[in-house]
């Protein structure tokens, strides 16, 4: 699992990418598959998790979407970041799409 493209840049193979949609520049359009292989990035999953609006995944053929959830109470957002990426790519592997 590489949690930030730009890292994902240094690899040529990984099994899951995870990348906010901000990593990504405009005149990449918005396949962002398609972006990664332009950078000749192979992966099995791309998550793309979109602040406010939730998340996605694809595997370059299915896609899931998952909406933001509005918690009623934050108790501590400390290492949400890195939390986050770890628990959807143990559900991708589990479960699948």
């Amino acid at each position: 699992m590489v949690s930030q493209l730009r890292c994902a840049n240094r690899l040529s193979k990984c099994d899951i990418v995870v990348a906010s949609d901000q990593n990504f520049d405009p005149d990449e359009g918005k396949d962002r598959w398609g972006a990664l292989s332009q950078r000749n990035i192979v992966t099995r999953w791309l998550v793309i998790t979109l602040c406010t609006r939730g998340v996605w995944a694809t595997d370059g053929n299915d896609t899931v979407t998952v909406p933001i959830t509005q918690a009623q109470r934050v108790i501590d957002t400390t290492g949400a970041g890195d939390t986050f990426p770890r628990v959807w790519c143990m559900l991708l592997r589990e479960t699948g799409p």
